[in-house]
């Protein structure tokens, strides 16, 4: 049996007064599907189409049930402009007794910065 896990992305940006919004932030989402009883891992990428940087600040699953399991297995904390990160999800199939289809999603926080690197002056 195949669990299909149609899955979507809700993107919550604070822009802290920098020009760049939402709309600079673009992500590849597609539909996972994996055998019952198994453990897969997915990889999403996350562009930043801005001229700041952007930093994720906490990636959360929205929903689970008693036949799977989704967790952020890893993401990229730091998108430099014009750059892409990536967030990699583990997903937990659980025993099913027919082919399951179920929509879950996955909460992105972030905000933009300029120049997050650090400057020094010589002397």
């Amino acid at each position: 049996m195949k669990l299909h896990l149609i899955l979507g992305f809700l993107l919550v940006v604070a822009s802290a007064g920098y020009a760049a919004s939402c709309s600079s932030i673009d992500l590849e989402a597609f539909d996972v599907s994996l055998d019952e009883s198994s453990t897969d891992y997915f990889y999403f990428d996350i562009e930043n189409n801005s001229n700041d940087d952007f930093r994720v600040t906490g990636v959360m699953v929205g929903d689970t049930s008693s036949k799977f399991d989704v967790g952020a297995s890893r993401y990229d904390e730091f998108i430099d402009e014009d750059e892409t990160g990536e967030i990699k999800l583990r997903v937990d199939a659980f025993s099913v007794s027919s082919d399951y289809t179920k929509e879950s999603y996955v909460k992105i926080k972030g905000r933009f910065f300029g120049v997050l690197r650090p400057k020094f002056l010589f002397f």
